[in-house]
C-alpha cells in the first residue's frame, strides 16, 4: 500500500478535488428527491415484494401507483426501456427498506469506482497531462453533480469500460470481458464500446465478452425470473422500436435525432409548428447524417488501429452523435475522448479549445433556452458536434468518403420501410395540447367526458365539456396493437393502444403512446363516419 501511495502521489494528490466535490454531493443526495434512482430501486423491490416486475414496470400508472401506496407520493418515474439486467444488479439494495439509505450506499460505491477509473485513465493516457485531473470537477461539474443526486449508473459505466479496457492491455481478457459485458446490460449502449475489438482483430476476446454477456443473464434470469426477459426481447424492446417510441419531441434530448424529428414529423398534439411536414426528410437526414458519422469514424479506426484508447475514443463520440437521447449525466463519459485527445501532440490552442467547449457543454444551463427559436435550443447539440470534428481532427481523422458511402448503402435496408408511402392517419387528438405527462384513464362522469392524467402535480381529474349519452366499452377490441369494430380494422398504426370505446355510438376514444414514449398515452378518437371516406 505504501509503495502504492509513493509511485502515484501525484495522481492521487490531484484527484483530491474531484474526492472533495463527490462527498459534498454525496451528503446532498441524501436529502434530496430519489430521482432517477427511483426506477432502479423499486424495480428491483417488486422482486422482494413478490410481484412478477413484467406485469408492472412496463405500465407508467401502474408502476408509480405501486411506489406511491409504499409511501413515496412525490416520485414519478417511467421504467422506459431500460434494461431487464438492472433488476438484477440492483437486486442487492432492494433488500435495504429505506430507498434513501440504498442511495447513499449505491453512490458511495458508484463515487468509489468513478475515482478508481479516473486514475486508470489518467495514468494511460495523460502521463504529460495529468494536472488535468485538477480540473476535473470544474469541467464536468453539472454531470457529476446529476449523477450523484440522480443516483445515475454512469460513473459505473465509465469505471467498466475504462478498467475493462486497462486489464485488456495487460492480457487479462477474462476481466475485460466480464467488465464489458456488465456495462453493455447495464445501459446496452455500452455494448458499441467494444467496436475497437473488431478493428484490433482480438476475436477471441469478443467471443469472450459475449460468452460472458450471456453467463450474466442466465444469472439474470436467475435472479428476476425468465418472464421478464422473454417479455422484454419478444415484445417490449422490438415493438418499441418498430413503433418508434424510444424517444419523444423533448428538445432536453440534445440529439440530432429529435432535431430532425422537431423540423420535419408534424404532429397536432406533440409537434404542431414544423418547418417542413414530411416525415421522409426526416429518415433521409438521419440515413445521410448516420452514414457521415459512422462511415468516418470506421475509416478512422482503420488507421488509428494499433492505438486503442484512441479506438474507444472515437467510438465514444460517434455514438454521443448518433444516439437518439442524451442527457446531462452521461456527459461524464465525455472524459474518454478528452483525457485521449491530451495525450496527442496537438498545440496548446487547441487544447485550450477543447477544454473550453467541454466546459460549456458540460455546465451551461441549456434548459433555460426552451421556447427560443429551435436553432438555439439545440446549442448544445453544436457544441458537441463541434468537439467531436475537434477530436476527429486532433487525432489525425478526416472525412473518408468511401466509407461513408458503404455504410451508406449497408444502412438501406434499415431505411428502405420507413421511405415508403404511409396511410393518412384518421384519429384525432381529443386535446388541443399537450398538458399532462401522460392520460391513463378516461370514463362518463354524469354525462360528461373526463379522464385522468398524470404530470408533475401527480394525480390529476379533468372534465370535458364533450356530452356523452353512452359509453360501450365492449363494441371495440383490440388485436396485434389494432382496433376493431365489427370485425373490421380501423387504425393502422403499431403504437400501444388500450381501453378502446365506442361513445355515443359515432365515436371511438382510445388512449394510445403514437409519437410519444412508450406507454406515456394520451387521449385520441376516430369518428365512425370518417371510416366510410
Amino acid at each position: 500500500m505504501n509503495t502504492f501511495t509513493k509511485g502515484n502521489k501525484t495522481l492521487l494528490i490531484y484527484l483530491l478535488p474531484t474526492v472533495v466535490l463527490c462527498l459534498y454531493f454525496l451528503v446532498v443526495s441524501f436529502s434530496a428527491p430519489l430521482h432517477d434512482f427511483s426506477n432502479s430501486y423499486f424495480s428491483a423491490r417488486l422482486l422482494h415484494d413478490g410481484i412478477a416486475p413484467e406485469t408492472v414496470i412496463f405500465d407508467i400508472h401502474a408502476f408509480n401507483t405501486y411506489i406511491w401506496e409504499l409511501g413515496y407520493t412525490d416520485e414519478l418515474v417511467d421504467f422506459y426501456v431500460n434494461s431487464p439486467f438492472t433488476l438484477a444488479a440492483f437486486y442487492p439494495l432492494a433488500y435495504i427498506e429505506n430507498p434513501y439509505v440504498a442511495k447513499l450506499i449505491f453512490n458511495g460505491i458508484s463515487i468509489l469506482l468513478f475515482l478508481i477509473g479516473l486514475y486508470l485513465l489518467a495514468k494511460k493516457t495523460v502521463k504529460n497531462s495529468q494536472w488535468l485531473l485538477l480540473i476535473i470537477p470544474i469541467l464536468f461539474y453539472v454531470p457529476i453533480r446529476n449523477n450523484i443526486v440522480f443516483g445515475q449508473s454512469y460513473f459505473m459505466i465509465l469505471f467498466l469500460v475504462v478498467a475493462g479496457y486497462y486489464f485488456l492491455e495487460r492480457q487479462k481478457r477474462y476481466g475485460t470481458a466480464l467488465l464489458l459485458g456488465f456495462a453493455a446490460l447495464l445501459k446496452f449502449f455500452p455494448a458499441f464500446y467494444g467496436i475497437p475489438l473488431a478493428f484490433q482483430k482480438r476475436w477471441k476476446t469478443i467471443l469472450l465478452c459475449i460468452g460472458a454477456t450471456l453467463l450474466l443473464v442466465l444469472l439474470g434470469i436467475s435472479i428476476t425470473g425468465y418472464t421478464l426477459w422473454a417479455s422484454y426481447f419478444t415484445d417490449i424492446l422490438p415493438h418499441t422500436f418498430l413503433s418508434k417510441t424510444t424517444i419523444d419531441y423533448r428538445y432536453n434530448y440534445q440529439s440530432l435525432e429529435v432535431f430532425s424529428k422537431l423540423l420535419f414529423v408534424e404532429d397536432a398534439y406533440y409537434n404542431p409548428n414544423v418547418w417542413i411536414d414530411n416525415e421522409r426528410v426526416h429518415h433521409i437526414f438521419m440515413w445521410i447524417v448516420k452514414a457521415l458519422v459512422i462511415g468516418s469514424a470506421v475509416g478512422i479506426s482503420f488507421r488509428k488501429k494499433n492505438n486503442i484508447s484512441t479506438l474507444l475514443a472515437i467510438w465514444v463520440m460517434a455514438l454521443f452523435l448518433i444516439q437518439s437521447r442524451t442527457v446531462t449525466y452521461t456527459l461524464i463519459l465525455l472524459v474518454i475522448p478528452l483525457f485521449v485527445a491530451f495525450s496527442s501532440a496537438i498545440k496548446t490552442k487547441y487544447k485550450l479549445m477543447l477544454l473550453g467547449v467541454t466546459l460549456l457543454i458540460c455546465n451551461f444551463p441549456f434548459h433555460k433556452l426552451g421556447g427560443m427559436p429551435l436553432v438555439i435550443q439545440f446549442s448544445r447539440l453544436w457544441l458537441v458536434i463541434l468537439l467531436s470534428i475537434s477530436l476527429y481532427v486532433s487525432i489525425g481523422g478526416k472525412l473518408y468518403i468511401k466509407h461513408v458511402l458503404i455504410v451508406f448503402l449497408l444502412m438501406s435496408p434499415l431505411y428502405y420501410n420507413s421511405l415508403k408511402s404511409k396511410t393518412p392517419e384518421i384519429s384525432q387528438y381529443a386535446l388541443s395540447e399537450k398538458k399532462h405527462f401522460m392520460i391513463y384513464d378516461f370514463y362518463n362522469e354524469e354525462g360528461k367526458l373526463a379522464y385522468k392524467a398524470l404530470g408533475r402535480n401527480g394525480e390529476e381529474t379533468i372534465a370535458t365539456d364533450f356530452s356523452v349519452t353512452s359509453f360501450d366499452t365492449e363494441a371495440v377490441t383490440i388485436k396485434d396493437h389494432q382496433l376493431y369494430i365489427d370485425n373490421r380494422m380501423i387504425t393502422k398504426t403499431i403504437s400501444l393502444k388500450k381501453k378502446p370505446v365506442l361513445v355515443n355510438n359515432s365515436r371511438v376514444y382510445f388512449l394510445t403512446d403514437h409519437h410519444s414514449r412508450r406507454g406515456a398515452f394520451t387521449l385520441k378518437y376516430i369518428d365512425i363516419s370518417s371510416l366510410d371516406h
